[in-house]
């Protein structure tokens, strides 16, 4: 594809949406194409220097306007400044701004283009629910492609309306995973020092933001019975948001304050998979695909995921990790007692996991694929 202006906008600098734009520009950037990103600026772990520093430049979308009036100003005003020929929204609110924004500045020849990141629309009570879907499709009646992260997300997609299944494809989200894929046992040694993690104890790690579809009820009652089978296991939770101070609550009424330790927002993430032996992820509802089970497969983690959307086609279950039923504590303590009672099996599918994850979830991987949809909506 020649050489190309795009914009990415993303709703949030928090969350795998954001993790998943920042690695597709700085791929974009690389091969040559004009890359901008608008994104608020909203105090989540991606900033303007994170984007800029591979090779993009960063539009502002100020954090402190939250109307939906003053997010498509912003952005209708940063679509007219850049007059890019191709713009990428990242989530459902990207990309309400991005079409009211598009219709706002008279560009109908500017191509849009959505990925979804998590359709949860499914999971709204009503009246929710309905205005929810009805915002989607009208949203969507304008994209050139709606862009799925998974097979399950594209078919609940599809079968909710949203968009006809000849728009709507399935790229998978691709990640930056050098620093991942680089840890080793030396890493280990260290991360353990520096995050207080005794030599003998068993640590899994869940990282996430505290909100929902997050199943913190089944992780903490299936952890509660992991450390009654084995007392040196221990648990970090990785994470911010506005679950936090009910999950505390429940660590303390299940008289775990002594095996689990929420450590908030972090950026070193790297360190907290190498100082693990096991990563896990339990949601009760829709999962896009979770950028935290990509990150520990790559660190060379065996990874244990509740059976959630995307989350089972992050993995290769029974070869890089261990699928199992969502909502069941007991199934979820099985499965984490099995990797910890059997290194070898634990070691095997955390060999398999660091290949699964360079194979299929590279940044290069995905870059390459989406542009090569550009490219077609360009030839068109």
């Amino acid at each position: 594809m020649d050489r190309k202006r795009l914009l990415q906008v993303v709703a949030s600098s928090r969350g795998g949406g954001a993790v998943h734009a920042l690695a597709i520009s700085a791929e974009l950037a690389g091969a040559g194409h004009e890359v901008t990103v608008a994104m608020p600026a909203d105090g989540g772990h991606l900033t303007a220097a994170d984007f800029e520093a591979v090779g993009a430049s960063f539009a502002s979308l100020p954090g402190t306007r939250s109307s939906l009036a003053g997010r498509v100003r912003d952005l209708g005003q940063a679509i007219g400044e850049i007059r890019p020929c191709l713009v990428h929204a990242h989530g459902s609110r990207a990309a309400l701004w991005t079409r009211c924004a598009l219709r706002f500045r008279r560009l109908p020849e500017t191509r849009f283009v959505y990925s979804v990141h998590g359709f949860a629309t499914p999971y709204y009570p009503q009246p929710r629910r309905l205005l929810q879907g009805l915002v989607m499709r009208w949203v969507s009646a304008d994209a050139a492609a709606v862009i799925a992260c998974c097979e399950s997300e594209r078919a609940e997609v599809v079968a909710a309306g949203i968009a006809p299944a000849q728009r709507t494809i399935t790229i998978s989200s691709g990640f930056e995973l050098r620093p991942f894929l680089e840890l080793d046992a030396s890493a280990r040694r260290h991360a353990r020092r520096e995050h207080g993690v005794d030599d003998s104890a068993w640590l899994s790690i869940m990282v996430c933001r505290l909100d929902r579809p997050r199943d913190f009820k089944t992780l903490l009652e299936g952890f509660r019975r992991v450390v009654e089978a084995l007392p040196s296991a221990c648990l970090f939770i990785v994470g911010d948001g506005p679950e936090r101070a009910a999950l505390e609550e429940q660590v303390r009424q299940l008289g775990l304050s002594g095996h689990v330790r929420i450590w908030g927002f972090r950026r070193d993430v790297a360190s907290f998979c190498a100082a693990a032996d096991a990563l896990v992820l339990t949601s009760w509802g829709w999962e896009g695909l979770p950028v935290s089970v990509v990150e520990a497969q790559a660190a060379g983690l065996p990874v244990v995921v509740t059976d959630a959307g995307g989350a089972g086609e992050a993995i290769d279950p029974e070869v890089s990790g261990i699928l199992v039923p969502r909502c069941d504590a007991g199934a979820l303590a099985s499965a984490l007692l099995r990797l910890a009672r059997d290194p070898d099996l634990a070691a095997q599918m955390g060999a398999n996991g660091r290949r699964h994850a360079r194979e299929s979830f590279g940044s290069a991987q995905t870059a390459g694929r989406m542009e090569g949809l550009y490219a077609s909506l360009f030839d068109a």
